[in-house]
């Protein structure tokens, strides 16, 4: 569909109307099109950055109508306020002169305030998000770039994923009821375990994936090296969407390979990325399946499963769910959590799973289940029967930049981006030597957070 066939009143109305900052989320692509030039100069006498700041040199090209420079200033502002419309402003300039990956976040944030918004405002935000459909394909959406990470981040967390938003907008009702009963609340200790944990006795939201090629781009990029396990789930997204289920849901997932390959990272970023939340279980030298199975009601330390934790924390009833080292759990007559597992991982058990704390069936069978083990040959048949093994193989050298993106991004959760030091060659150097020797990441991680607490040192001092 061309320009041309639009209206003539969206490009009419472009002529009287007040251009504003604004004014990306609320005019059709044609309106805004046609105020471009306008547009430019607006953002360009909004936009200031410091004499030291990398980004300024970006505003030179900006005014010669370089997309990717639009697009690289949209990063930078993004950086100071995610949600801000000066930066999705230059988003939208770099959008509209045809910069794939903007035209694509562009949308996706527009899908978010739309799932997000009431009345008016969701029929504004629906109408400018058709303006823009024809002129976005996901086929268009390429990795690159040594800032791509950072709009893939923006981006991935622009889709409305959110599926408790969702189902309370009534824009989805993909729901399932976990705890299949009434709590019981006979006495002083009943009601206030029927209280804490009330939240599950209705249904719970599924979540539902990005788009496939935006999340199989993410993870291509941030896991360069685990083309397998990405194509394992993507695979299996694929496949239930064929069968018209959108919700998140693979097979379960046993990761093989040496400590300090991203198996962990992987598993968490598979729950922030497709809205499902995430949970861990660390199986290691577990001599008892308590984790997993909970303690009994009647015992002083009483507690549901610890799968029941996640699901009321994520408030999602498909929460990715890692278990970690399980080739190195060990069963005692209290219990093994291998068995356990057993009948989590089986579909028709895990509908009526039974909780002995809070003594009444569960449906478990739409948990993610992603398991991690340095060595398969420590795994029995029936366990392995169950699951999809797939092997993680050490990140190489020539990994080093996402490996380090990685590392950054975890780091930002107590370190703005801005404030991350510039590694010196001779750093990068030592990091892809590593790499190269076969250290594992988390060595890596380790080195380089060392590096940044010397770097911010004189400024503590200061």
């Amino acid at each position: 569909m061309t320009d041309s066939w639009r209206p003539h009143d969206e490009t009419d109305a472009a002529e009287n109307a007040q251009l504003e900052l604004a004014a990306w989320r609320k005019w059709p692509r044609n309106q805004l099109k046609a105020k471009a030039s306008d547009l430019l100069n607006l953002l360009l006498s909004k936009t200031s950055f410091a004499p030291s700041d990398p980004a300024l040199p970006l505003i030179g090209r900006a005014s010669r109508a370089e997309p990717e420079a639009a697009y690289l200033i949209a990063l930078a502002v993004m950086d100071r306020d995610r949600s801000s419309d000066l930066a999705w402003s230059w988003a939208s300039l770099a959008a509209l002169r045809g910069h794939p990956i903007a035209q694509q976040g562009l949308v996706a944030e527009l899908r978010r305030r739309a799932a997000a918004a009431h009345g008016l405002s969701t029929s504004r935000y629906r109408r400018v998000v058709l303006s823009w459909a024809d002129h976005v394909t996901l086929a268009d959406l390429h990795p690159g770039g040594p800032n791509s990470s950072r709009l893939y981040e923006a981006l991935t967390e622009a889709v409305p994923n959110n599926p408790a938003s969702r189902l309370s907008d009534g824009l989805s009702a993909d729901a399932l009821l976990v705890l299949k009963g009434p709590l019981p609340d006979d006495n002083r200790e009943d009601k206030y375990l029927s209280k804490a944990w009330q939240s599950l006795t209705q249904p719970l939201p599924l979540a539902s994936p990005p788009p496939l090629e935006i999340l199989r781009a993410v993870l291509d990029e941030e896991f360069p090296w685990l083309k397998e396990a990405i194509a394992a789930v993507l695979a299996d997204l694929q496949l239930h969407q064929w069968a018209g289920c959108t919700r998140t849901k693979w097979r379960p997932l046993l990761l093989v390979g040496p400590p300090g390959t991203g198996k962990t990272r992987f598993a968490r970023r598979l729950g922030e990325l497709t809205g499902a939340g995430f949970g861990e279980v660390n199986a290691a030298g577990s001599s008892d399946n308590r984790a997993l199975q909970g303690t009994a009601r009647g015992y002083s330390s009483a507690s549901p499963s610890q799968v029941l934790h996640v699901m009321r924390r994520t408030k999602t009833a498909n929460p990715v769910i890692l278990v970690d080292e399980i080739d190195k759990a060990q069963g005692s007559q209290n219990g093994d959590i291998r068995q356990t597992l057993l009948t989590m991982l089986e579909p028709e058990s895990a509908k009526s799973w039974p909780d002995e704390c809070l003594c009444v069936p569960c449906d478990l069978s739409a948990i993610n289940w992603v398991l991690c083990a340095n060595d398969v040959s420590r795994l029995r048949g029936p366990l392995l029967s169950r699951l999809r093994v797939v092997q993680t193989p050490q990140p190489e050298h020539r990994h080093l930049p996402a490996v380090l993106a990685g590392i950054q991004r975890d780091l930002w959760l107590v370190i703005a981006p801005h404030d991350l030091p510039e590694l010196d060659p001779q750093h990068v150097d030592a990091f892809a030597h590593g790499l190269r020797r076969g250290v594992s990441l988390r060595r890596i991680a380790m080195a380089y957070e060392k590096f940044v607490q010397n770097a911010q040192a004189p400024k503590r001092l200061n």
